[in-house]
Parts: structure tokens; sequence; C-alpha cells
């Protein structure tokens, strides 16, 4: 029995010499272990630790920012909340219509006083439908006249980029009473000023023309000397006649019913009516048209046609013998503009500045209101009159005036800026 327990331990010990490894102590992988990991544990450690408080770092900075972006963001919608309460609130408040349309002309929005002037207003009418039920008639470029009676002006912008527009609707019959109460004041005031140097001024023909009516009814006339008599109180009876029809003219103060004008057809009248005068006086009236007919105008047809006719017989009473005068007709940005120039004697420079004013005149037998009067005219139909320097002028010597009238396009007035952009746009072209 020993004999075969020791013939079967026998090839245990031929293994473990064909496998050394299989000689090593189990008990010694777990020191090897413990070792390596004791070796490197605090490396490991530190870094772990490291990164861990990096990660913790960004997470901490992000989650400030992210708390910062949101309280930015919430006082920027509360920024933007009360500004539009406060919008809402100016919007309710103020004592003009506003309302919004869109691109198709539907109404998307309008306040309180929108409503007031317009009692038929609706979100999604067309605005035109609705403007047109409330108005009696137009009364100027921008302005209208209400059914109830008010006056009101309207005004549009549009809300580019956006589509649509915006408009603004003021009430302006208020002041518009002042305006014409301060209008008929003044009027007055200026009348009576008027009045006292019209007395002076028609004595003088008047007087003239009672002692030629005296001598005319001498019996001891020769024929020749009745007829002299006869025109001279022709002429003193048609210069006082002159001068009550400048005094109406201004005491009119622009008040005309409007229509649609063609200035070509226009200044193609005004050549008819200064024909004879211009054969009186040997000159020569150039009239140009450069719109091809096609210039309309909203105004009074006879008001513009007397200014015209008053500036001709201006440039033929101080131009000199045969004057060359001519007459322009232009387009221009929102309108038109009339050039009337001459190569007569001109206007002095100290008195450029004061050839609009009433009274003003240096002519013995004038009256002073004929520039006032024109001027008057042209700013009542919306345009802008202004007196040509050398630099913008045809001829060498000489004046000329420049009138500039609103297409009938065009909502609001020209202003004197206009019209002097107008003059220098036309002129450049002219002399290019």
């Amino acid at each position: 029995m020993p004999q075969a327990i020791a013939s079967q331990s026998a090839p245990s010990s031929h293994a473990e010499a064909n496998h050394p490894e299989a000689s090593i102590p189990q008990a010694s992988i777990p020191e090897a272990s413990i070792h390596f990991v004791d070796e490197f544990s605090p490396e490991l450690t530190d870094s772990a630790d490291h990164h861990y408080q990096q990660l913790q770092a960004q997470v901490a900075q992000l989650t400030r920012e992210l708390s910062e972006s949101r309280k930015r963001h919430i006082q920027e919608l509360r920024d933007k909340e009360r500004l539009a309460n406060r919008l809402y609130t100016v919007l309710q408040a103020l004592p003009a219509a506003v309302i919004v349309v869109d691109d198709k002309d539907r109404i998307d929005q309008f306040n309180p006083v929108a409503e007031f002037l317009f009692p038929e207003i609706r979100w999604g009418r067309l605005w035109p439908e609705v403007f047109i039920e409330q108005i009696q008639e137009q009364t100027a470029n921008n302005e209208f006249r209400l059914k109830d009676g008010r006056s009101i002006s309207v005004s549009r912008k549009n809300l580019t980029p956006d589509p649509g527009k915006i408009l603004v609707v003021i009430d302006v019959t208020d002041s518009r009473a002042l305006q014409e109460q301060l209008n008929r004041q003044q009027r007055l005031a200026e009348m009576g000023e008027m009045a006292a140097q019209l007395a002076h001024q028609i004595r003088t023909p008047v007087a003239s023309a009672l002692l030629y009516a005296e001598n005319l009814g001498r019996d001891d006339l020769r024929l020749e000397q009745r007829k002299r008599f006869s025109e001279r109180l022709r002429q003193s009876l048609k210069h006082t006649e002159n001068q009550v029809r400048d005094l109406l003219a201004f005491a009119r103060g622009g008040h005309y019913e409007p229509d649609t004008i063609n200035l070509s057809n226009l200044i193609g009248d005004v050549e008819d009516s200064v024909d004879s005068m211009i054969e009186t006086h040997k000159a020569a009236f150039n009239v140009i048209d450069k719109t091809d007919g096609e210039a309309f105008v909203k105004g009074n047809n006879d008001a513009i046609s007397g200014a015209l006719v008053n500036l001709v017989e201006n440039s033929l009473r101080h131009g000199g013998e045969q004057v060359e005068i001519e007459m322009t007709l232009m387009p221009v940005e929102d309108g038109f503009c009339i050039r009337i120039e001459d190569n007569g004697v001109g206007i002095d420079e100290e008195i450029r500045g004061r050839v609009f004013n009433p009274f003003f005149t240096t002519s013995s037998n004038g009256t002073g209101l004929g520039l006032a009067v024109v001027q008057n005219v042209i700013l009542s139909h919306g345009g802008a009159i202004r007196l040509l320097d050398d630099s913008n002028k045809k001829y060498e010597t000489g004046a000329g005036f420049v009138i500039c009238l609103p297409g009938m396009n065009l909502d609001t007035g020209m202003n004197q800026d206009t019209c002097d952009e107008a003059i220098q746009e036309n002129r450049s072209g002219e002399t290019s």
C-alpha cells in the first residue's frame, strides 16, 4: 500500500518540474497587486481629485453664467413688457388717431381717438372704405373736412422693413379756427396800413382825372387837345383801377375753390393773355413746356394764371424796352416748377429781400401789392416762390422768379428748401 501511494505521487513532482510557475505560492499574487496599487495609488488619487475639482469648477461657472443669462433675459423681457405697456398707454392717451394697416390696407390696430373720429372703424375692414365713409371734402393737400364738420390732417409712414403702414390723423379744427382768426386780424391790420397808403396813392390819379375831366368840358379845346386829355384821363382811371384790383386780390387772402389744373394748358392761356402787352412793348415772349403736356396740379386756374400774368407784367414794366422774357414749365420731384426770367435791368441787391413785402414798391405808380399777391396765391396752393439769384438765372442781366407747385399725389405742400433743390437740379441739368 505504501508503494502504491508513492507511485501515484511521482507524476505530480514531474509536473511541477515542467511548470515552474506552478511552484509560486498562491498567496504571493495578492501581495503583488497590493504592492502595485500602493506604488501608484497616490498619483491616481491626486489626478482624479484634480480633474474632479476642475469639473466642479466648470459646472459651477456654467451654473453662474446660466443664472446670470437667465436673469438678464428675464430683465430684458420685463423691460420690453414695460416699454410695450408704456407705448400702449401713450397710444391710448394720444390726442391723435393712430391706425395701423397691413399691406392690403386692412385695419390691424387703432386707438380710442380713431374710434371717436371714425365710429365705423373695425378690425379687418379696409381703411379706404372707412375713410371715405366719413369724409365730406378735401380742403388742402393733406387736410380733409369730416361729415360732422371737423377738420383733420392725415399723414402716413411705411412700416419698413415690415409690411403695412401707420397713419396718424390729427384733429386740427381748433388750430385752423385760431389760425384763421389770427390771419383775419393780421389782414385787417395790413388793410389798415394799406388803406392809408392807398388813400394817398389813389388821391393823385383821381385828382388828375378830375382835372382832365374839367378840361374836357371846355368849349375852346381843339380836337387834338381833347384827344390828349381823354387819353390822360383814361390812364389815370386805369391806374386807379389797377390799385383797386390789387387791393381786392390781396384782401381775398388766397381763398379759392380747388380744381384740377393742367399747367401746360394754363401757360398757353397766359401766353394768349399777354400777347397784346408783348406787342405794345415790342418785347419777346418765349414759352417752353418740358412736361409733354402732363402737368396736373390742384388749385384755382384763374388765380395761378393771374399770378403768372402779374410776373410777366412786372418784367414788361421794369425790364426796359424790347425786353426778352422766357417762361419755362418743367417737372421736378413731387411737382412742377415754372420759371419766368427776363434780360432787363434786374433788381438791386439791397432790395431783393423786400420784393415780396406788401406795399413795398420802387415805382411811383405802383401799389406795392403785385408780388405780395403772387406770393399769397402760390402759398395758398401749397407751393413756394423765390427770386432767382445770379448763379441760377439764364440771362446775365434781368430778374427771374421760380414757382414750385405740388403734384396731384403729394399730401404735403412744397417748402422753400424743396423749391431751392429743384432750382439747383434743373439749372445744373441745363448747363451740363
